[in-house]
């Protein structure tokens, strides 16, 4: 397929003067003033939906595929985390018998009663060292959805820095959803720190305060997937 442009470097990463590439790219600029103006009929022009055609089928299509892709094994990662977490609360705090006693703990995830070699769980975790030996001793998958929630919180958190450069910060804060985009990279390193608080695990309250966040964290990834998937 054959695509004319109006004018040389249209479709360039920066606007072309004299031979060379520089400043802003033409369709940022359309796109900030849009922002500005609330304008949408821009993007029926010719040139415009040209334009977003060649960079989709040039680039664009490749790169939302990957980062969406990375992004489910990320937000799969986050789900099965929280559920397994949940399971360690249950064996802990007894949620589901009623009783924080130990020895008759019943946790509705487990048919049999409690197995000696859980010890473990119910130790008391006086240190970050303490409290992952018994998280991989209780739910061993905890180590593989630890890394990977921690990987595409980092990785998302880093491209959301370099829009806030490419922006600026005013620019960056004036839309509302990248605050949501900004708090979905940040909850999971949140999780991922307090799971490794021994604080966290002395009580059944501040148990419900870890659950509630992952309840949010969950709530937020799954907001932002459909958002950018619609």
């Amino acid at each position: 397929k054959v695509f004319t442009v109006p004018w040389r470097g249209w479709a360039a990463r920066g606007v072309v003067e004299d031979d060379k590439q520089s400043g802003t790219p033409y369709l940022q600029l359309i796109i900030a003033a849009v922002n500005l103006t609330d304008d949408l009929t821009v993007f029926q022009a010719d040139a415009v939906r040209a334009l977003l055609e060649f960079k989709w089928r040039a680039f664009a299509r490749t790169v939302f595929t990957t980062l969406l892709l990375f992004y489910l094994v990320g937000l799969i990662a986050t789900i099965v985390q929280a559920e397994r977490l949940i399971r360690v609360l249950v064996m802990r705090h007894g949620w589901a018998s009623g009783t924080a006693e130990p020895d008759s703990l019943e946790p509705i995830w487990y048919k049999d009663r409690f197995d000696p070699a859980y010890e473990s769980c119910y130790a008391d975790w006086d240190t970050a060292a303490d409290v992952w030996r018994g998280l991989t001793n209780c739910q061993s998958s905890i180590v593989w959805t630890y890394v990977l929630t921690f990987l595409r919180a980092i990785f998302f958190l880093v491209l959301e820095f370099v829009e806030m450069h490419n922006e600026g910060l005013r620019s960056y804060f004036h839309e509302y959803w990248n605050y949501l985009d900004l708090t979905n990279s940040l909850l999971p390193l949140v999780i991922d720190l307090m799971i490794l608080f021994p604080t966290t695990w002395e009580s059944e309250a501040k148990g419900h305060a870890l659950a509630n966040v992952m309840a949010v964290t969950c709530l937020v990834a799954g907001v932002k997937l459909f958002w950018h998937v619609r």
